[in-house]
């Protein structure tokens, strides 16, 4: 359950910091309002609900999706409501009197676009007191951002402004429940492969190219979709990529070349810096690397809609209807017509600054083509100083490097490598003309400073992972390096020594005046067609933004369906059927159902079979109206609870849009996944591991709906036997009186006589068996119907380990007295006519099967044919069933 998780909740992706700023504020009402601010997109995102529990179960899961750095809050209200449940986060209190949803609603209709406005608008007139909350607490955030906004400023009429319902359109997955079945991070570092180290179901399916690819897919999987045709498309769209090899590579191919954080381009146009003289350069950086990803993006998006051109799927014409949109050929000569044609981002710090410098146009403008000139000149100086280092002190392996908080300085001692002859003196290395060398041919120069630098920083006694690349003689001399007279030691690291004189300090003066030159200039030339950009492009752009990340998303999901390694799109030549390539794979498409069982044939956990070693026993599922309620029995370690992660898993993996690791799948989308598994007690609020327990079985009971998918292992565990099996026996009952689909995993045979009571619950068991002539455990990891008969395994696993005879003996005797007491439950319990209800309960689910195909359009002739003869079929079984079940019992002879 939410509230229950400790720490601080689900991590954003490696290398992301999360949302930028979002703000809660709730009523006594239970309603809550929600506004999260994203950096890179530089969307809003409002929200307002109702909390049906005091734990704010839906509040958290929506601010673990977004993990904001800076959650803002009512400063009135700081120790209790929302504000009290969301403390894990850093919380910035925030007056009441900023919380105004008037001024809040003013403030979204001065920085939305003209199509969020409309929206907005419209969304008024039609449900005005609806979303009053979401609009004081963007108000509260707009405002916060203005007066103490982290340095930054928001362009008018620039904000997507998008809002969420209550959770209709997607399955709810409490944080708990998605850390336990390791849906985003694994729980556990080193119990996997050295190749998938750490493997969790968002790194298996990660293929994609970008990272708001990869945000897109992290935002699926937290909250899958339940909508069945927009499901539907998504698996036309990855049925096509698969059976399609060329359009497969072509796809691929456009994905790779896209900026992996094109969605920058449209935040940092619309977020910008303040015009503080101390943040100048961060504005001016941020508004030409838009630029820079624009003229990028624009570059792909020709032969992208070239190679969707033959799609046949809905979905891939959409893209490409948004990827050749006319007004990005417009907007591409507008950028042709001032920025240079081989402008590109860049990872390093010296070509980001260079291609700052240079990204205009030569003629554009005089003044900047004069700064540029001086940029130049004072960068070969620097590699004139130190070739004439080189020669009047001996040092022919001495290197230049830049870092943009020291600038230029040398490096003595690391080893040459190649590094001389590829460009470490920027006047010599590549060039024997004499012309002069551009700035942005230092590009080989400084990624192997980079490498170089970060290994020049491990600790001592480390190697930096590159410990063996200097051996012998090599290895002590750069302990031991020579600093000729008139150098300032700037760093000594294990294998260098980084210096600088009073000559190269000038020089990273005048480079640096001569830059600031060139960024101010260029900002000028570029700030008007930023204005433009934003007020006639920003739409298209955020509409672009999205139809690439979804491409990237679905594609990555037909190349882990069709098995292709990472960063390969598929393979060229003869097309394929899909269906044939998923088999190959062991992948299926699932078929989505409104109201259908539950079916899933030979699935396999989808992180787990990717383990190196060894096949994955596959299992069936089908929880059905007739078998709503599974109870699970085995032994420890005979795969119950991974049992119970894979159904979840195959729910989740068909309800975001990809194949599914099984035989056959078929399912309806589940509204809700709850769930009760691991164990553990919370130190901060004094909770022990039982009332954890007791309060995520609550929150389950409170929620369970039909439609809703409930994952239960070993519940009643951490109390006392009596306790437990009573409190499981009751809440087994709930849940089947909900009619709640429900897998049990437990360790309590009793549990397994509700079969017996009820005709929806089935039993089910792992198998195990005793080797003969060996004391151990035989795991065959495959689910059996009906109760475990493996006896009292425990004591066949203390056996297995060597307990003492005596100790064992003693233990049978204890199990033997309880056996004895066990078997009048089942007598007090079990209802006479159980029996009967079986068939009955079966053939009312038969029934509701052949109802459905007629509710999903199936109805030509032959269709109709097969249908009656199931019908009277169905019913010699139910007039069979219901003369069992009323056949009076003869007495007793």
């Amino acid at each position: 359950m939410a509230a229950q998780a400790s720490g601080a909740g689900l991590p954003a992706l490696e290398g992301e910091g999360g949302a930028l700023l979002a703000a809660v504020i709730d009523n006594p009402a239970g309603e809550v309002g929600l506004a999260v601010l994203e950096e890179g997109s530089c969307s809003l995102l409002l929200a307002q609900h109702v909390e049906t529990t005091r734990t704010f179960a839906h509040t958290l899961s929506l601010l673990e999706l977004h993990s904001p750095q800076r959650l803002l809050v009512v400063a009135q209200a700081q120790d209790c409501g929302v504000a009290r449940a969301t403390r894990r986060y850093t919380q910035v209190p925030v007056p009441r009197g900023a919380w105004d949803d008037s001024t809040g609603y003013v403030a979204l209709t001065k920085y939305a676009t003209a199509e969020a406005r409309a929206r907005l608008e419209a969304g008024m007139l039609h449900a005005a007191p609806n979303g009053y909350l979401a609009h004081a607490a963007a108000g509260a955030l707009l405002r916060w951002l203005g007066d103490n906004g982290l340095g930054l400023v928001l362009v008018g009429a620039s904000l997507a402004v998008r809002q969420l319902g209550a959770g209709e359109a997607h399955m709810a997955i409490d944080p708990a429940t998605a850390e336990a079945l390791e849906l985003i991070h694994p729980i556990r570092v080193g119990t996997c492969s050295s190749k998938l180290s750490g493997a969790s179901l968002f790194r298996v399916l990660n293929r994609t190219k970008t990272r708001c690819g990869a945000r897109l897919l992290r935002a699926s999987l937290l909250q899958p979709l339940r909508d069945i045709p927009t499901l539907n498309t998504r698996y036309d769209c990855v049925e096509e990529l698969m059976e399609d090899g060329d359009l497969c590579v072509s796809v691929a191919a456009c994905l790779a070349q896209l900026p992996s954080d094109l969605d920058k381009m449209c935040g940092c146009l619309t977020l910008r810096p303040t015009k503080s003289e101390a943040g100048a350069l961060r504005r001016i950086a941020s508004m030409i690397q838009s630029f820079i990803l624009l003229h990028e993006v624009l570059a792909v998006l020709p032969p992208l809609t070239a190679a969707l051109a033959s799609a046949c799927c809905e979905l891939l014409r959409a893209v490409a209807a948004a990827a050749g949109h006319a007004a990005f050929a417009e907007l591409g000569a507008e950028l042709e017509s001032v920025l240079e044609e081989d402008v590109a981002s860049a990872k390093n710090t010296f070509l980001n600054r260079t291609q700052q410098c240079f990204a205009v146009k030569k003629g554009v403008d005089g003044f900047l083509d004069v700064a540029r000139a001086t940029f130049c000149r004072v960068t070969e100086q620097v590699h004139h100083l130190a070739g004439r280092m080189r020669e009047q002190h001996g040092l022919p392996d001495m290197q230049v490097r830049y870092t943009a908080k020291r600038g230029f300085f040398f490096q003595l001692g690391s080893s040459a490598g190649g590094g001389r002859g590829r460009g470490s003196c920027c006047g010599q290395a590549g060039r024997g003309d004499g012309r002069r060398k551009h700035p942005r041919d230092l590009l080989e120069e400084e990624e192997e400073s980079a490498e170089t630098e970060a290994e020049g920083h491990s600790g001592p006694g480390q190697d930096g992972g590159r410990g063996h690349g200097m051996r012998g003689p090599q290895q002590q001399q750069a302990g031991a390096v020579r600093v000729p007279p008139g150098f300032s030691v700037l760093q000594r690291t294990r294998r260098a020594v980084q210096v600088t004189n009073p000559e190269l300090n000038a020089l990273n003066v005048r480079l640096r005046d001569a830059s600031n030159d060139c960024l101010v200039l260029t900002e000028q030339v570029l700030e008007g067609v930023a204005d433009r950009i934003v007020s006639t492009y920003l739409p298209l752009l955020h509409r672009l933004v999205d139809a690439l990340s979804l491409l990237d998303m679905l594609h990555g999901f037909a190349q882990v369906a069709s098995g292709s390694p990472v960063g390969q799109g598929g393979k060229g030549g003869a097309a394929a059927p899909a269906a044939a390539v998923a088999a190959g794979r062991g992948y299926v498409r699932p078929a989505l159902t409104e109201g259908g069982p539950i079916a899933l044939v030979e699935a396999r956990h989808p992180v787990l079979e990717c383990l190196d070693g060894g096949s994955y026993q596959p299992n069936d599922t089908f929880l059905a109206l007739n078998s709503s309620f599974h109870i699970i029995t085995g032994p420890n370690m005979s795969g119950k609870s991974t049992y119970l992660r894979q159904v979840a898993l195959c729910c989740v993996m068909a309800q975001v849009g990809a194949f599914v690791p099984a035989a056959f799948a078929s399912l309806p989308p589940r509204n809700r996944l709850l769930s009760r598994l691991g164990t553990g007690d919370s130190l901060e609020t004094c909770s022990s591991s039982f009332l954890l327990e007791m309060q995520e079985v609550a929150y389950i009971l409170g929620s369970a709906t039909p439609q809703s998918l409930v994952l239960i292992d070993e519940l009643g565990r951490a109390t006392s036997t009596a306790d437990g099996v009573g409190i499981a026996w009751a809440v087994s009952e709930a849940l089947l009186a909900a009619g709640a689909p429900t897998l049990f995993a437990t360790h309590f045979a009793q549990l397994s006589e509700l079969a017996a009571v009820y005709p929806a619950a089935k039993a089910w068991h792992f198998d195990v068996g005793d080797v003969a002539g060996r004391r151990a455990l035989d795991f065959t990891w495959k689910l059996h119907a009906g109760s475990c008969e493996a006896g009292h395994y425990g004591l066949l696993l203390a056996a297995a380990v060597g307990f003492p005879e005596e100790v064992l003996a003693s233990a049978h005797e204890v199990v033997a007295a309880l056996d004895a007491s066990e078997e009048q439950r089942v007598e007090a319990y079990a209802t006479a006519c159980s029996a009967e209800l079986g068939p009955v309960y079966d053939v009312v689910q038969k029934l509701a099967c052949v109802a459905q195909s007629f509710v999903d359009g199936s109805n030509d002739e032959r269709q109709l044919r097969t249908a009656q003869k199931q019908l009277r079929r169905l019913r010699a079984e139910a007039e069979e069933a219901l003369a069992a079940a009323r056949e009076p019992e003869l007495p007793a002879m």
